[in-house]
């Protein structure tokens, strides 16, 4: 049962905390747990065999009492590891902080423990409350994640106990500070949300695991095929001793006269953004990025697989300034290059499906401005092709090339976070002036979208703060210290609108499938993807698809287009740009005695 969205902070509250190990790609083994009721100050702690013990949560979980947790998920995973219901009202209280002082920081800035710091401590340091000590803290997870059942001592189960105690204890001061300032329909939305996630990382996405090990104990003699190749093809050791070389790399660009950006300290940057900006400008970059990007910076090891096969990682929800979830690219095989992804396979019996929205953020943009001309393109079967049509870049009765719809896709996409002429340039490859064209032409045919991208601008830098339909808040309000003062870009206004909403509309669908019974295991930018039965794999598709027409629905006002990827056992998931990279590495490892 879900509590219902009422708008009153409830009367109730069971703040509540585990401490538990969790090994890579594994279910959490849960050690202990610490429970206060407010306002009754009742407490109680529970060791690992009370809570095995336990077919349920040993205090009220249902829709009068709010189950308060701070970065819930992980809680609300422990509830799943000892096969609890989830609570009825779950909320979290990171969330609610996040949302409440989400501002603009400097890119250097937003990593974790740089300048984007949120923990627990943290938050209540935001609120002027009393915090634990952080060495404490640190010795206590030590503790936690590396103690088996037998290594216990009385002593270090106590000292556990207490120091989940403590949390809890802070985390209740917390909520009496915050509780009468949270907008509650809001945050039982984003608290169902972290149960959602909870189930996510509970299930994990079902990979090939023979195929992955065989591939992770050849991986530095596959890579040693790729390098070989590379260095014949440029004539050019990049590599010492099996390794990237930065210093040989920047010799060979300075040779070639490309000026590669460099870090603070010196190196190249080489993340796959710059790449692909380098290889646009110097052509004769291209293979070099393929395989770097493909291949080189590929860490087949750092993938977290647990025995079960199955690809598991902390989702870290409400992560970004725009409240996307963000789990860490080197653990998420999705977030790899495309080919790995021909490592997911359901298992036997089972089968997947990715769902997403056609268009979603463009749609967004639409809906937002409320461009009835471009609202109708986004109804279209394509918008990128109506675009053409709408601008008068092909006539009506002709056809619009693969070519032309690529380039109208770019622009209308890029046009919304302030993609300039000179971008756009650069990223199709054309001719300034024909870059100047295809904007000029968006901007004659949606002059609404025009505007509201100028309004929301103006708006944002005269009231500093910007929010979205479902409450999510950003202040973009310059970053200043004594030696600096950073501004956010026109471009990070622009698109906050789009990306934010888009996070709502995901978060808003994948509570509806979850509350449809239907299993999530992966959510992406503006996709969902499934696990079923393969006599049922057909039901929870439609499921889940009109699940998604009616979140996009909700936000938009209209019905966004749902694609759907079905993968049925024993097929393995395949993208069609990660094919001859596929075909090229099961080679490699074939002549290696692999399969």
């Amino acid at each position: 049962m879900i509590a219902p969205a009422g708008a009153a902070a409830p009367e109730i509250a069971c703040i509540v905390d585990f401490e538990f190990r969790a090994d890579p790609g594994e279910r959490p083994r849960v050690w202990c747990m610490a429970v206060r009721e407010e306002p009754s100050g009742r407490e109680a702690t529970y060791w690992r065999d009370e809570l095995l013990a336990m077919q349920r949560a040993p205090f009220d979980t249902g829709p009068d009492v709010a189950v308060v947790a701070y970065f819930a998920s992980a809680e609300w995973g422990c509830f799943k590891q000892l096969g609890w219901p989830m609570p009825a009202q779950p909320i979290d209280l990171f969330a609610e902080v996040r949302v409440g002082f989400n501002r603009y920081l400097p890119k250097d800035l937003r990593k974790p423990g740089a300048g984007d710091r949120w923990g627990l401590y943290d938050a209540l340091a935001r609120y002027g409350l009393e915090a634990g000590e952080d060495a404490h803290k640190a010795a206590m997870r030590k503790l936690a994640s590396t103690a088996t059942e037998a290594t216990w001592t009385p002593e270090n189960r106590r000292s556990l106990t207490r120091y989940c105690m403590d949390d809890v204890r802070h985390l209740a001061a917390l909520w009496r500070e915050m509780r009468h300032g949270i907008d509650w329909p809001q945050a039982r939305l984003r608290g169902l949300y972290t149960a959602v996630v909870a189930a996510i990382e509970h299930c994990g996405i079902p990979i090939d695991g023979p195929l992955f090990r065989r591939m992770a104990d050849c991986w530095e003699a596959v890579k040693g095929h790729y390098i070989a190749e590379l260095e014949e093809l440029y004539g050019f050791s990049f590599h010492a001793d099996g390794h990237f070389n930065h210093r040989r790399f920047l010799e060979w660009t300075a040779a070639q006269g490309i000026g590669w950006p460099l870090t603070a300290t010196g190196a190249p940057e080489l993340d796959d953004q710059t790449f692909r900006a380098m290889a646009r400008a110097y052509p004769v970059l291209r293979p070099f990025r393929e395989t770097y990007s493909h291949i080189l910076d590929l860490r087949m090891s750092s993938l977290p697989v647990g025995k079960d096969d199955r690809n598991r990682f902390l989702q870290s929800p409400f992560a970004t300034a725009t409240g996307r979830t963000m789990p860490k690219a080197a653990k998420n095989i999705w977030a790899q290059s495309r080919w790995i992804r021909g490592l997911v396979r359901p298992p036997k019996g089972f089968g997947i499906a990715v769902l997403d929205w056609k268009s979603q953020e463009y749609c967004i943009a639409a809906a937002e401005s409320g461009d009835e001309r471009m609202i109708a393109a986004c109804r279209s079967s394509d918008p990128y092709r109506t675009f053409a049509y709408d601008a008068r870049l092909v006539p009506a009765e002709c056809e619009v090339s693969p070519q032309l719809r690529a380039q109208c896709k770019i622009v209308a996409l890029g046009v919304t976070y302030g993609m300039t002429e000179h971008g756009a340039s650069v990223q199709l490859d054309i001719p300034l002036w024909k870059a100047r064209d295809l904007i000029g032409r968006h901007k004659s045919t949606y002059r609404p979208c025009w505007r509201w991208l100028e309004d929301t601008l103006n708006g944002a830098l005269l009231n500093e703060l910007m929010a979205t339909k479902f409450g999510w808040k950003w202040r973009p309000i310059p970053y200043c210290t004594a030696y600096r003062v950073d501004q956010p870009s026109a471009r990070s206004i622009q698109n906050f609108h789009c990306q934010a909403t888009g996070a709502e509309m995901l978060r808003a669908a994948a509570v509806l499938v979850w509350l449809a019974g239907v299993e999530i295991i992966h959510t992406m930018h503006d996709a969902l993807m499934i696990l079923a039965p393969l006599e049922r794999l057909d039901e929870a598709v439609a499921k889940t698809r009109e699940c998604m027409i009616t979140a996009g629905r909700v936000i938009t006002g209209f019905d966004l287009t749902v694609d759907v990827t079905p993968v049925r056992s024993p097929r393995r998931y395949m993208d069609k740009d990660g094919v001859p990279t596929w075909r090229r590495t099961m080679g490699i490892l074939r002549g290696l005695g692999g399969p």
